[in-house]
């Protein structure tokens, strides 16, 4: 059977409204792990997404780092067709060139709209203090619970196979 999670990440921004009251809004994004959500194989992806957040190779945003986690999806499933003229940015012919994906899948994270009512692991990570929380799901009556089972602060990877695809 296969260990399936979700992935939220999250991000709080505030500012002063008009009136100078201190608005706070929060956002997530969810992602769906099918397999292999255990924590002993997903952390070497997430341990170099959060990196890479630490690092400060994109900004705090949502959409920006979130399609980012979704690359390293598909790197870590070899899924994204290889293209060997890379230039700073592809015109039509170059894209038209790029050879079809050989799977429907396009990685190991899939966007979804809410926690998946199937996972064994949560995974939180927020983009703006660069922290994970890993969860085990449990179900009692059909209701999740989850139990924390190792929050982590801007973890300290070995080195990893994503390595080279961290450039500075």
């Amino acid at each position: 059977m296969s260990i399936r999670a979700n992935i939220i990440l999250s991000e709080t921004h505030s500012y002063r409204s008009k009136k100078s009251l201190e608005i706070v809004k929060s956002k997530r994004l969810i992602f769906y792990r099918k397999a292999d959500g255990n924590p002993e194989a997903i952390l070497p992806v997430i341990n170099v997404y959060m990196r890479w957040i630490r690092a400060g190779k994109f900004r705090n945003n949502l959409g920006k780092s979130g399609s980012w986690l979704a690359i390293l999806g598909g790197i870590e499933n070899n899924v994204i067709p290889k293209f060997l003229s890379f230039k700073d940015k592809l015109g039509p012919e170059e894209l038209n060139s790029i050879p079809m994906p050989n799977f429907w899948k396009s990685g190991s994270f899939e966007p979804v709209n809410e926690i998946c009512g199937d996972i064994d692991f949560l995974y939180e990570i927020d983009i703006n203090e660069a922290k994970l929380t890993i969860k085990k799901v449990s179900y009692i009556d059909e209701k999740q619970v989850y139990e924390v089972v190792a929050p982590k602060l801007l973890p300290q990877p070995e080195s990893t196979h994503f390595d080279h695809f961290n450039r500075q």
